[in-house]
């Protein structure tokens, strides 16, 4: 069924959030992608799938049309632009406990300088992690109930 007032909150509630939510992490996520979009054009990367544990920032992509006065709004409008120079893109939402190794890298990285890393095999500690997302290692996550 249509509800009006329930759709105008949540989109209220997710601009809001989006609008606030300016800091170091939102930043980071953003410019991560974008360089992450950069650097699969320049390694001639034709078909990518993007896996985001950042929601914020995939609603923000996926709404692009709605980010006029939005802070990031020029640094998203990049990366949409990249993204169609590839003959498949697709941006999804996965938690992060749905990749982490991803998410302790990212975690890792906020200690290094901006730029990148390669390594030639996964650092050691990173190990059981490996393991865990190759095998699907099913893991606690704790949500807030939203209500409206």
């Amino acid at each position: 069924p249509y509800n009006p007032r329930q759709i105008i909150l949540s989109a209220a509630k997710d601009w809001v959030n989006a609008s606030l939510a300016t800091g170091h992490i939102l930043d980071s996520e953003i410019w991560g992608l974008y360089f992450g979009l950069k650097l699969a054009m320049t390694k001639g990367i034709t078909c990518l799938n993007i896996e985001m544990d950042a929601a914020v920032v995939v609603q923000l992509v996926k709404n692009i049309d709605d980010l006029a006065h939005h802070p990031f709004a020029p640094l998203i409008n990049a990366c949409c632009a990249l993204m169609k120079h590839f003959d498949i893109c697709t941006l999804l939402h996965i938690y992060r406990e749905g990749n982490s190794v991803a998410n302790e890298l990212a975690n890792w990285s906020y200690n290094l300088d901006l730029g990148i890393l390669y390594f030639d095999e996964a650092p050691g500690w990173i190990g059981s992690l490996l393991i865990d997302d190759i095998t699907g290692v099913a893991k606690a996550r704790l949500v807030c109930p939203v209500s409206l």
